[in-house]
């Protein structure tokens, strides 16, 4: 999915997508170690430390996509006629989504989340 997308009026349909740009594999690390932590979880309870770990590399994830869509949206960038394709939108809500799930598996590992009677 294009991350962002220059039309033809500026340049001749130059696009970016994926890793195509140094930014591709800042998000593809994050979102990599997101991923890691889940499929741990899914094989059996995991640290808070690790917890910890994947909810920071989610809110990386999402304001590395936040950072980016900001830039895209700065004063050269629409003189050039940049336009945001999905991907980047998506990759701040997989971050968001991340964060959310693992600060929530976290919760759930350590017990705080258990009522007491």
């Amino acid at each position: 999915m294009p991350a962002y997308h220059q039309p033809p009026a500026a340049a001749p349909g130059v696009a970016v997508s994926g890793t195509d740009g140094g930014d591709g594999w800042i998000t593809v690390a994050p979102g990599a170690a997101v991923l890691g932590y889940g499929a741990l979880r899914l094989r059996g309870a995991v640290s808070v430390l690790l917890s910890a770990m994947a909810v920071l590399c989610a809110i990386a994830l999402a304001g590395t996509g936040v950072v980016n869509f900001v830039g895209l949206h700065s004063g050269q960038a629409l003189m050039a006629q940049v336009s945001v394709g999905p991907g980047r939108p998506l990759i701040i809500l997989a971050g968001l989504v991340g964060a959310l799930a693992a600060a929530r598996a976290a919760h759930r590992t350590t017990g705080l989340g258990r009522a007491r009677y």
